[in-house]
């Protein structure tokens, strides 16, 4: 099964964009994935929530 997220919509910065933060006092550097249709951004979190639902239930039924 892939692995799921529910940070969808937050980039991941490197390791040297972590650093530059560190100095950034205006949070010019934060930037955001970006989906123009909101209902479209609200499938692909619900559809990850069930998913990762649906892996910790497969997960309990395996160990019982």
């Amino acid at each position: 099964m892939g692995e799921f997220r529910t940070d969808y919509l937050f980039a991941r910065p490197s390791f040297w964009e972590g650093i530059a933060r560190i100095f950034d006092f205006g949070s010019t550097l934060n930037e955001y994935n970006f989906i123009e249709d909101g209902a479209e951004a609200d499938r692909i979190a619900l559809a990850n929530d069930w998913a990762i639902v649906c892996n910790d239930i497969r997960k309990v039924i395996g160990e019982f």
